[in-house]
């Protein structure tokens, strides 16, 4: 070439666009079109030497075998190759996502890719892309630490864009649909109270309070977790919430908060058992005690046994005798109910009255109708059930001494006088009244007649 003339360094043998003198300043063939074989020509390739630099004009349908068999962007992936998979062959990351095309299940979509893909070398676009479609973009759960493949990285059922902690599975927003939580989510117990949030969805149970209903009993050992008045024997009255404690489990009247502070059982209305519900019962705690509301009907066997008056005589057998179970002589004679041969009428009574303890009204009757009161009968010694207590034939209440059967008033028929008053000799005549009675002589004057005999 040094020997050719002017004409032959201006001529352009192989049509490329650059002259055979061009060509020889720059190294290429003159009598080849395309000397580095890359598919574009000598005159307009950027560097016709180097098949991996070339211009826009460059046309793949020119290239050589060895350009095609060459990897211009080392991205794993002949140059061939990529023309046939309509990836770039310049780009090793043609949809930017970050896996090189050699590597990339699909190059050309960039929420396609393989394990080898590195989030550090996707491009601004992949970043700003939402592949799983969850309301985060890539670049966003590249830096939370989500998987920007899955809409919901934790499985709890609310997308990654909404989720207010998406790698945690119990820390979710309003969004949250249990329907679309993975297994794992239905395993775990998120609030910790021994049911799964499987179980509790299953339920109707909140899986984010560990008790529902708010008893003081967790939702996995509560035998009815959405009823506030049902629950096991694992409830802790000090755990329930305020409308527990403002509910009436038993329906006595009385709140279950207030049967807490009081000791009484807020699932039994009637803790004492006294037949006189919580709420009204002055001492639900004692059976013995209890208001005007008391119906003895509803009492318990315990209450039917007790003695609340200690008289010797059971409540139940007080209310069977129409006595009062409150009152120990409910007649007021004297004599316990337990004792009295008929604790409802104050004149009969057994030996075991005693008058001292008798009340007003037994005071101020006359059982035995002589005409005195039996208190006055008491202060007076006589007996104040027996009408004429010396037997003279004169009654108590008019006798001048009742209790000498030689002195009575005006009032005295010896017709009821007793045999002791007939055997008797009050004038001390050698006669019995009985007989002097008979005879028609006076027992008080031991000479009727006057005649000194």
């Amino acid at each position: 070439p040094a020997n050719a003339d002017a004409a032959w360094n201006a001529a352009d043998c192989d049509s490329d666009g650059s002259t055979n003198g061009e060509e020889i300043a720059a190294g290429t063939d003159e009598q080849n079109p395309d000397t580095d074989g890359d598919g574009d020509l000598d005159g307009t390739d950027t560097d016709p030497l180097d098949n991996c630099v070339y211009s826009a004009n460059q046309n793949p349908a020119n290239a050589d075998a060895a350009w095609n068999a060459a990897d211009c962007d080392n991205d794993g992936s002949t140059n061939g190759a990529e023309i046939a998979a309509g990836t770039d062959e310049q780009n090793p990351d043609t949809d930017g996502d970050g896996d090189l095309d050699g590597t990339d299940t699909d190059p050309l979509d960039n929420c396609v890719y393989s394990a080898n893909q590195n989030p550090a070398n996707a491009d601004a676009a992949w970043n700003a892309a939402d592949c799983d479609n969850d309301g985060s973009t890539n670049g966003a759960e590249i830096a939370a630490g989500t998987d920007e493949q899955n809409p919901d990285t934790d499985g709890d059922g609310d997308l990654d864009g909404t989720d207010t902690d998406p790698l945690d599975a119990c820390v979710y927003s309003a969004n949250q649909n249990p329907a679309n939580a993975d297994a794992a989510w239905n395993a775990a117990d998120c609030d910790n109270d021994g049911s799964t949030n499987g179980a509790e969805i299953a339920a109707g149970t909140d899986e984010q309070n560990p008790d529902t209903d708010g008893d003081g009993d967790l939702d996995g050992t509560d035998t009815d977790p959405l009823d506030n008045c049902v629950y096991s024997a694992n409830q802790n009255p000090a755990n329930a919430d305020a409308a527990w404690n403002a509910a009436d489990c038993d329906n006595d009247g009385s709140t279950n908060g207030a049967e807490i502070a009081a000791g009484t059982d807020e699932q039994n209305p009637d803790t004492d058992g006294d037949g006189d519900l919580d709420g009204t019962d002055t001492d639900p705690l004692d059976n013995c005690t209890y208001s005007a509301n008391q119906n003895p009907a509803n009492a318990d066997a315990a209450w039917n046994a007790a003695d609340c008056d200690n008289d010797g005589s059971t409540n139940g057998d007080e209310i069977a005798a129409g006595t009062d179970e409150q009152n120990p002589d409910t007649d007021g004679d004297g004599d316990l109910d337990g004792t009295d041969t008929d604790p409802l009428d104050n004149c009969v009574y057994s030996a075991n009255q005693i008058p001292a303890n008798a009340d007003a009204a037994w005071n101020a009757a006359d059982c035995d109708n002589d005409g005195s009161t039996n208190g006055e009968e008491i202060a007076a010694g006589t007996d104040e059930q027996n009408p004429d207590t010396d037997g003279d034939g004169d009654l108590d209440g008019t006798d001048t001494d009742p209790l000498d059967a030689c002195v009575y008033s005006a009032n005295q028929n010896p017709a009821n006088a007793n045999a002791a008053w007939n055997a008797a000799d009050c004038d001390n005549d050698g006669s019995t009244n009985g007989d002097e009675i008979a005879a028609g002589t006076d027992e008080q004057n031991p000479d009727t007649d006057g005649d000194g005999d």
